[in-house]
């Protein structure tokens, strides 16, 4: 298993991954030795049954795809390492699911969770004010090294490095006080190459889960980055743009993130008060899509189920 941990981290799976995919492999080995079998004695049957199994045990279709995923990836690296002949993982075992929508947090729960982080000491308050003025990951936030916070034309930014998917980049702290926040914590700090927080991810996770424990409300450090891409769509930052703060290889998982920002679309529609000559009170608003056939040269050329150019 070491051998494939590192394969795992040569073709640039993060440490976390690669824990993750090492576990998910031990449940499919400890499913295999309670029917008497090793790893390369495993047959088809037996993955396609592991899969019902899963099934049976209320698994989602999300976290079976995923456990049956890393041991495919475990097989292929034995094919290639000419330990076995044939990956007896099965094409098209893909299950189907819908991701679930994640509500961002409200607006009232935002105030109760950033009050929540005031009460705590200086360096866990700092690593949560982080989170919520970049939308990092906390894993990455966790990783923060002292020269990794800078300030830019007056403005705090930090750079985040060996990020997942290769996203490294660098991010301005969006949030006002999360700035000013950081920047203090920062100038108390001395650069010795340890992580600026002294603080790992798992526990930054078990203050999040004792929040929620206290609160009721079900809060967990991940939850931030959801609400920060929601309220940054909904304060109208391009999507691009918050693709791009938050790390994402494509702009389909930026768009699950951002589902649940609440829009004001009123906007758009136009009024139609005038027409009927009542002077309703609405302001006239301009249509965002011009009428079929209303074209710069007074003529309709677009086809059926075209837009105008």
């Amino acid at each position: 298993m070491h051998t494939w941990a590192q394969y795992l981290r040569d073709i640039g799976r993060s440490t976390n991954t690669v824990y993750e995919y090492e576990r998910r492999v031990r449940l499919w080995k400890n499913y295999l030795e309670e029917r008497g079998k090793r790893l390369d004695e495993a047959e088809r049957a037996d993955v396609i049954e592991w899969q019902r199994q899963l099934l049976r045990e209320k698994n989602s279709a999300r976290t079976i795809n995923s456990k049956i995923s890393a041991v495919s990836l475990y097989y292929e690296w034995l094919v290639i390492t000419d330990g076995i002949d044939d990956n007896p993982v099965p094409t098209g075992m893909s299950l189907r699911g819908t991701v679930p929508r994640i509500q961002r947090l409200t607006d009232d729960e935002l105030r109760d969770v950033l009050a929540y982080f005031d009460t705590l000491q200086a360096n866990l308050r700092t690593a949560f004010w982080t989170m919520f003025g970049t939308g990092a990951r906390v894993g990455e936030v966790a990783k923060l090294t002292y020269t990794d916070v800078k300030l830019v034309g007056g403005a705090v930014w930090i750079d985040i490095r060996d990020a997942k998917w290769g996203s490294d980049r660098t991010v301005p702290v969006v949030d006002d006080k999360a700035a000013r926040v950081l920047y203090s914590y920062w100038l108390d700090q001395h650069p010795t190459g340890l992580p600026l927080f002294h603080v790992s991810k798992r526990t930054l996770q078990e203050y999040a889960t004792n929040y929620a424990e206290i609160s009721g409300l079900h809060f967990y450090s991940h939850l931030l980055r959801h609400t920060f891409a929601a309220r940054m769509l909904e304060q109208g930052v391009a999507m691009t743009e918050i693709q791009y703060l938050l790390g994402h290889k494509s702009l389909s998982m930026t768009a699950h993130y951002t589902e649940s920002a609440l829009l004001d679309t009123s906007h758009l529609a136009p009024s139609i008060m005038q027409q009927y000559g009542n002077g309703g009170t609405k302001p006239q608003t301009t249509p965002r899509l011009r009428p079929i056939g209303d074209d710069d040269s007074g003529t309709n050329s677009t086809r059926r189920g075209e837009l105008p150019a």
